[in-house]
């Protein structure tokens, strides 16, 4: 009885999730400082000293920094959202391609902006690697930048010999159909990654583009009151958690306010 009771135990702490808050809230002043940092300066109000910037890449419109975070020893990547998030919203093309020649498809506008900056990228990401002597990777990105990040979450995981530590994503919009999201859940488990998708309150990005259009989520939602002072744990391992973001479909997923306002702090080129 004794050691059914051990097994049981010990299966529980296996399968509950865990979510590390402290590291979120460090993690979203690099993810709000890819809006205001244009040189090696490192002046905004969210450039924390611990991230050592190394590169600064941008092309047609995306951007991202890459550097190395001394409080967790990672390299860091970090995707700018969109500087206009109406023009961003109008201009989704909800249209899904197989950049990998399976089933497993994304949204060919989130991939093709991925594309303009993946090369630079990796190079970058080599020497980087070769400096601090590491493989372990933390991944951030708000908005379209979150979009950007779980596509490099994924094609790093699955094709390079780089270890996601994390991939924290905030307001990220839905990217991709069910057989991405089941290979990525899958890849988040089985490589132990520590994969938070943070949403806020009523935002209305992460219900962009809608499940009807086969656009699904990845797993591991953490769901933040409007006063982000208390969160959810969500339960999400193979559909979006009704009591979650998504408990304000179909009518009250309408704000911006919320999509740029993520763990009291404020997103965009307007708060450097």
């Amino acid at each position: 009885m004794y050691l059914l009771w051990l097994l049981f135990i010990i299966t529980f702490i296996n399968n509950c999730k865990t979510y590390d808050y402290m590291y979120s809230e460090y993690i979203v002043n690099l993810a709000q400082a890819t809006y205001c940092v244009d040189t090696f300066e490192w002046e905004c109000y969210t450039c924390i000293s611990s991230f050592q910037l190394c590169n600064i890449i941008e092309n047609r419109g995306i951007k991202l920094l890459l550097g190395f975070d001394d409080v967790s020893g990672y390299i860091f990547i970090a995707f700018r959202g969109s500087s206009n998030i109406e023009n961003w919203i109008q201009n989704m093309k909800f249209q899904q391609i197989s950049p990998w020649n399976n089933t497993i498809m994304v949204d060919k506008g989130f991939y093709e902006d991925y594309e303009f900056i993946k090369e630079p990228l990796f190079d970058s990401l080599y020497e980087i690697s070769k400096l601090y002597n590491t493989t372990d990777i933390v991944i951030t990105g708000h908005s379209l930048g979150s979009a950007l990040s779980t596509i490099v979450g994924y094609e790093i995981s699955k094709y390079y010999n780089y270890s996601v530590k994390y991939l924290i994503t905030f307001g990220s919009p839905r990217l991709g159909n069910k057989d991405f999201i089941k290979d990525f859940n899958n890849m988040i488990q089985n490589n132990n990654m520590n994969s938070y998708r943070i949403t806020h309150a009523n935002d209305m990005i992460p219900h962009l583009p809608q499940n009807f259009m086969n656009y699904y989520h990845i797993t591991n939602e953490i769901w933040y009151n409007e006063p982000s002072s208390e969160y959810v744990i969500c339960k999400d391992e193979y559909y979006e958690d009704p009591e979650c973001s998504d408990s304000c479909a179909p009518y009250n997923c309408i704000s911006i306010s919320n999509h740029l306002y993520y763990l009291n702090t404020s997103f965009g080129g307007d708060y450097c």
